[in-house]
Order: structure tokens, then C-alpha cells, then sequence
């Protein structure tokens, strides 16, 4: 037996099954990131002038490791077009001039390691009890 509508869109919906059920995923992750912000916001409203800290996020560490992120995406979706239009020789020219995602990962979470460093660095470590 079949599973329908797997290829083939309904009559009724234009949709097929992978379309629909990305569809709702996407909505799940909106409703997600809708609710972590709103409880993020609402708890920074409702609190206390002075108990946010502030200055302890190195921004040249972040901006850089946000390029090497949006840089590893653009690359993973180039190799991944080229794949689907057949462009084999396009896709090796693709993964020649990235080395590889392997350094964009080395490099992503040493940038990590780095901004969770600088705080403790800075005498910033949090006390028991805080």
C-alpha cells in the first residue's frame, strides 16, 4: 500500500505531504522563537532598574563568528543547488574554494570558547548564591 500524496499534490490543497509537513514545521519554530522572545522581553521589562549586566559581550567575537556561520550556510546551499541541477564540476569548485566546512567548525567553536572566556577573564564569574 502507498502512502498518498507523496508526490503527486491534492486536488483540493495543491499540497503534497513534504510541503505540508514543512509548512507546519515552520510554523512550530515560528510559535517557538515567538514565545522564548515575548518571555525574554516580558522579563526584561518587569525587572529591577541595574540587575541586567552590561558589557559583558565581546562584539567583535560575535560579529565573527555570525559571518562564519552565514559564509558556512551560503556555502552548504551553493554545493546543494549545484547537486540539484547536476552541475557536478560546479559543486567540486564550490568545495574547493571552502576547505571544507571542518574549518569553518573549528574556527566556529573556538570563537565560542573565546567569548564564554572573556567574561571569566574579566573577574565577571558569577558568586554562589547569585
Amino acid at each position: 500500500m502507498d502512502i498518498p500524496y507523496t508526490v503527486m499534490p491534492r486536488r483540493d490543497t495543491g499540497l503534497y505531504n513534504a510541503k505540508l509537513g514543512i509548512w507546519l514545521f515552520l510554523a512550530s519554530e515560528v510559535m517557538l522563537f515567538g514565545a522564548l522572545f515575548s518571555s525574554y522581553i516580558l522579563l526584561r521589562v518587569g525587572s529591577y532598574p541595574g540587575v541586567w549586566p552590561h558589557g559583558l559581550l565581546n562584539v567583535p567575537i560575535g560579529t565573527v563568528n555570525t559571518l562564519v556561520l552565514i559564509c558556512s550556510s551560503v556555502t552548504v546551499v551553493l554545493g546543494w543547488a549545484a547537486l540539484k541541477a547536476n552541475q557536478f564540476a560546479k559543486y567540486r569548485k564550490i568545495q574547493s574554494v571552502d576547505p571544507g566546512l571542518r574549518g569553518d567548525v573549528l574556527l566556529y567553536q573556538e570563537l565560542r570558547v573565546l567569548r564564554q572566556v572573556h567574561p571569566l577573564r574579566s573577574g565577571l564569574e558569577g558568586r554562589p548564591g547569585d
